[in-house]
């Protein structure tokens, strides 16, 4: 027996800024390599992986005909370094990173909508 391949379809709006969220919370606190993909409207689709022994998101986006795109979200950019911080005692921003990741995502489905035009 086959299965399907069912690949979520997302909007961007306040639903999935929550779903990125709660992905990125889950990750840091789980401290497992995990992933969440989905196809930005009709534009874009998307894989966002936590690689946990890198401490590092990586998000690819599949855009156009084809095309890609990655980025690397590592914890020395997005992490609240204070003095005394080691790498396991250290806070990562997650207003900063969420809100990176979502733009980055959103950002390629919006600029499909002016290819189209």
């Amino acid at each position: 027996m086959i299965s399907e391949v069912t690949i979520p379809r997302y909007l961007p709006n306040d639903s999935f800024h929550h779903e990125i969220i709660d992905f990125v919370k889950v990750s840091l606190n789980d401290s497992k390599t995990v992933s969440f993909m989905g196809l930005m409207e009709k534009y874009a689709f998307f894989c966002v992986v936590y690689d946990a022994p890198e401490c590092r998101f990586i998000l690819s986006v599949c855009y156009e005909n084809g095309k890609t795109w990655s980025r690397a979200f590592d914890k020395f950019e997005y992490c609240e370094w204070r003095d005394g911080d080691t790498d396991e005692t250290v806070k990562w921003n997650l207003r900063d990173i969420t809100n990176d990741i979502i733009c980055n995502i959103e950002g390629f489905s919006s600029a499909s909508l002016l290819i189209e035009d």
